[in-house]
């Protein structure tokens, strides 16, 4: 799970990085004429990828929780299994 949020993040670092550089080239002129269009679309996703990441992110969080909680009946079972074995 930590995978995949440090994925997340990189893909979100990234995408701001493209946000920055484009608006540089639209600040400099580059004769980038729909540069403004491109630099909006590119928010629009920017936005929708940072509302993916925190779904996601709560997902993993979930899972997280989950698989504790499977973790922990899991030594009490084999805890309980070794007492009968021992027994």
């Amino acid at each position: 799970m930590e995978q995949l949020i440090a994925a997340l993040d990189r893909l979100q670092t990234a995408l701001e990085t493209l946000e920055t550089a484009a608006e540089a080239r639209l600040a400099r002129g580059d004769g980038l004429a729909d540069a403004e269009g491109v630099i909006e679309e590119l928010r629009a996703e920017r936005n929708e990828l940072a509302s993916e990441l925190e779904t996601l992110r709560s997902e993993a969080v979930s899972l997280e929780r989950v698989t504790e909680q499977v973790s922990g009946r899991l030594d009490g079972a084999i805890a309980g299994i070794r007492e009968v074995l021992e027994g």
